[in-house]
């Protein structure tokens, strides 16, 4: 069987036009090994000084969404040719705010995007009006993976999701490592995605597509750390072939 073409979306280190090697991408190699041993091949997409090129990427059958710090307007292009494709999604942490992003602009843009209002409105908010300062979610930083237990925390699931069908729970445990999550509001009927996941207080811990039909899964958390989470990256690879 082919094994398929993840697409990993690499974050920026923003730097000074004066200093060409400050500015860089990168991304860690947990994502690269999980990918492979769902049985898929990843391949990092850079993007040098941000600029998206979609024949960068129209090679890949899904794209990895991975944690970070930035989120720019590349990103939300990629994501947005990813569902007018119907390309697999897997996002993680800064990726579900990816997907904030992206259906804020959606909203901003009476529901047509468009690349070139992509950049030019985007990367001139300097204030993400789609994330919100939480407390308790990042309770171990730095981060040690001995002491992973003490960054968990409860995530209830929807039992009508795709999600759920995929760990077979309804409250899993999970290590949180963010301060920001993504603005209550943000989800609504018209949005392409919907919560299916919150945590204890209430934070946006998972959303999916709407479409059930469509793998494209956004976790608030990091999946990425514990192999029982495989159960998710399987599935990603196996309906990216579709």
């Amino acid at each position: 069987m082919r094994k398929p073409l993840i697409g990993i979306i690499t974050y920026r280190n923003v730097g000074e036009e004066d200093k060409p090697y400050s500015d860089f991408i990168k991304f860690q190699s947990i994502y690269i090994k999980y990918i492979m041993d769902a049985g898929g091949i990843p391949i990092g997409l850079s993007f040098p000084y941000g600029i998206y090129k979609e024949e960068n990427i129209s090679m890949c059958d899904a794209f990895l969404f991975t944690g970070g710090s930035l989120i720019e307007s590349y990103q939300i292009e990629v994501l947005n040719y990813a569902i007018n494709n119907k390309k697999s999604i897997l996002a993680i942490c800064n990726g579900l705010q990816t997907i904030a992003g992206y259906e804020w602009l959606r909203k901003e843009f009476n529901y047509e995007m468009d690349n070139k209002k992509i950049e030019t409105f985007f990367n001139s908010k300097k204030e993400k009006h789609f994330l919100k300062k939480v407390s308790n979610h990042n309770k171990l930083n730095p981060f040690y993976l001995s002491r992973i237990d003490e960054s968990k925390h409860k995530v209830i699931l929807n039992k009508n999701s795709n999600i759920y069908k995929i760990f077979k729970k309804d409250v899993i445990e999970e290590p949180s490592l963010h301060e920001y999550a993504s603005c209550d509001n943000i989800f609504d009927d018209n949005s392409l995605f919907e919560v299916v996941g919150v945590s204890e207080d209430n934070t946006i811990e998972v959303v999916e597509s709407k479409d059930k039909d469509y793998f494209a899964i956004g976790t608030q958390f990091h999946i990425e750390l514990e192999e029982y989470n495989k159960c998710l990256f399987n599935k990603f690879i196996k309906e990216s072939l579709k």
